[in-house]
C-alpha cells in the first residue's frame, strides 16, 4: 500500500517492461522476444545480439584480420602497399622523418622487437611501435596525433627536419639499439706547431652536419672538406696553454667509429648582412660514398637509400621524402598522405 514500508512499486507499463528487459542484458532480451508473437522472432533476436556484443565482435573481427593480414602480407613481399601518414597541420617535417626511419629495416626491426619496451618503456617508444604496426599491417593512412602529444609537437608549426629527428632519437633510451644505429665518434683536435701539444675534444652525433661548398657542391665533397685539415696562424692563430702564449697551431677533424646508418645534415643556411638565409645551391647526391676513418688506411662505404627534401624559404616551405625501398629496390616519393613510385634515382643535382 502507499506509505508502507513494505510496499513494491508495481511496473505495469509495457514501455518500461521493455526498457528493463533490455537493460538486463541481450539474454533476458532474447527470451522477451521469442515469446512475441514477431514473424521473425528468431531473426530480429540474432540482430540484437550482434548489437549487444558490438564490442566484442569488433575485437574479434580485429584480431583474424590482423592475423590474416600477417599471413599474406609478410615483410618481404615485394608488393606491399606503402601508406603515407596524415599531415596533422604542417607536420610535413615530422612524416619525412618518421618514414625515413620506417623505411631502415635496422631501427624498424629494433623498435618492434623491444618487447621490454611494451610494458616498461616511456611513452614515446610505445607511440612509434603502434604507429609502425599500423604502418607495416593497416589498411588506410595512419595519423601521428598520438605520438605528437606524446612528444609535446603542436600542430600549425613548421619545424627544422634534422632538429626533430635528433629530437625524436633523443626521446629513445640510450640502452636501446634503435638510437645506437645512428652514433657517430667524431674527434675535433687542435695541435700546436710549436710544443706539439694536442687538445682533443670527442663528441658523439646523430647526424652530420656538412657546408656546401660553392666551388664543388657535392656530399662527398662536403665530407672532404669537414675531414681538411686547417692551418691557424698570424691573427687566428690559438691560445696554447703549454706554451702560454698564441701560437700556430693545426685544427681537423676525425672519426673513431662510424654507425651503420649515417644521416647527413646539408647546412643550407648562413648568415648573411645580419640576417639568415638559405642556400639554394644545386648539391650533386652520390649514390655511394667512401668516408675514411682515423687510420688512413681504413673507411667505410655507404649506400644511399633515403633524402629529406625541403622546398621552401626561411619563413616556410613544405618538406618530403624520396626513399628506396629494401623489399624491391624501388624508389618511392613520401609526400605526407600521398605515396608514387619515382624513376631509379642517378647522382643528381639536389
Amino acid at each position: 500500500m502507499p506509505g508502507s514500508s513494505n510496499a513494491r512499486p508495481v511496473i505495469c507499463s509495457v514501455n518500461v517492461t521493455k526498457t528493463s528487459a533490455v537493460s538486463q542484458g541481450p539474454r533476458k532480451m532474447l527470451r522477451l522476444l521469442l515469446t512475441w508473437n514477431w514473424p521473425y522472432p528468431t531473426f530480429c533476436a540474432f540482430v540484437l545480439l550482434l548489437y549487444f556484443n558490438r564490442r566484442k565482435i569488433r575485437g574479434w573481427m580485429s584480431f583474424f584480420a590482423c592475423c590474416w593480414k600477417r599471413q599474406v602480407r609478410p615483410d618481404n613481399s615485394p608488393s606491399r602497399r606503402y601508406l603515407g601518414l596524415r599531415n596533422e597541420g604542417s607536420t610535413c617535417y615530422l612524416n619525412s622523418i618518421l618514414e625515413c626511419l620506417f623505411m631502415t629495416p635496422e631501427f624498424t626491426n629494433s623498435i618492434l622487437s623491444e618487447r621490454d619496451v611494451i610494458v616498461n618503456a616511456d611513452r614515446t617508444v610505445k607511440k612509434v611501435q603502434k604507429l609502425f604496426i599500423d604502418l607495416r599491417f593497416g589498411n588506410s593512412t595512419p595519423s601521428t596525433r598520438k605520438l605528437m602529444n606524446s612528444l609535446g609537437i603542436e600542430s600549425g608549426k613548421q619545424q627544422d627536419v634534422e632538429e626533430y629527428f635528433r629530437f625524436l632519437l633523443n626521446s629513445i633510451p640510450e640502452k636501446m639499439e634503435a638510437q645506437k644505429l645512428f652514433h657517430i665518434q667524431v674527434v675535433h683536435s687542435i695541435t700546436c706547431e710549436k710544443c706539439n701539444t694536442k687538445d682533443v675534444i670527442p663528441y658523439t652525433w646523430l647526424s652530420l652536419p656538412v657546408s656546401i661548398k660553392e666551388e664543388n657542391p657535392s656530399v662527398q665533397a662536403a665530407i672532404d672538406s669537414f675531414l681538411k685539415k686547417l692551418r691557424f696562424e698570424g691573427e687566428n692563430r690559438c691560445y696554447c696553454e703549454n706554451c702560454g702564449s698564441k701560437q700556430d697551431s693545426i685544427s681537423r677533424n676525425y672519426f673513431i667509429s662510424l654507425p651503420r646508418v649515417l644521416v647527413i645534415h646539408l647546412k643550407r643556411y648562413e648568415i648573411y648582412r645580419g640576417h639568415f638565409q638559405k642556400k639554394f645551391t644545386a648539391v650533386s647526391v652520390e649514390n655511394s660514398l667512401k668516408i675514411p676513418l682515423k687510420k688512413g688506411a681504413d673507411h667505410a662505404e655507404y649506400e644511399l637509400f633515403a633524402l629529406c627534401h625541403h622546398f621552401g624559404g626561411l619563413t616556410g616551405g613544405h618538406y618530403t621524402s624520396e626513399i628506396k625501398s629494401s623489399e624491391d629496390n624501388q624508389w618511392y616519393s613520401f609526400n605526407d598522405s600521398n605515396v608514387m613510385v619515382v624513376p631509379p634515382r642517378e647522382t643528381k643535382k639536389r
